[in-house]
């Protein structure tokens, strides 16, 4: 079986060297967007490790209880250039969901911790589990 730490700086090279092909290609600049979900984790360092070869920079969504677990990652993913985004606390589908207003909660608990934890807030969120 192969490890997602070894396949995973290989896919995001391909993603970078996929959108310089076509904006290559074209007269026409485009843009890609690359975000990372539920982190940080094992991988991050990896990835981080990854995008600083290619000069990238990417969108990590943190869920709350892995910021107080991972300041120092998380000062990284900064330090680089990267942004921070929020998908909530719980990221259970029955919590977040549970009220109308428990979404806007869930930011506003997630943004608490990170504030708390990094000294600055994020305007950046994206609500799990496909909203609407």
């Amino acid at each position: 079986m192969i490890k997602l730490k070894k396949i995973l700086p290989l896919f995001i090279a391909a993603v970078l060297l996929l959108s310089v092909a076509a904006i290559a290609s074209t007269d026409h600049s485009k843009t890609i967007y690359l975000t990372f979900d539920d982190g940080p984790t094992h991988n991050t360092p990896a990835i981080l490790d990854t995008l600083k070869k290619y000069n990238a920079k990417a969108t990590f969504f943190v869920l709350d209880g892995r910021i107080t677990e991972n300041p120092d990652l998380l000062k990284r993913i900064i330090a680089e250039g990267h942004s921070i985004g929020l998908p909530g606390a719980s990221h259970d589908v029955n919590v977040i969901y549970s009220t109308p207003s428990k979404p806007l909660e869930e930011m506003n608990t997630a943004n608490e911790t990170l504030y708390n934890t990094l000294g600055f807030k994020t305007k950046l969120i994206r609500t799990p589990y496909g909203s609407y």
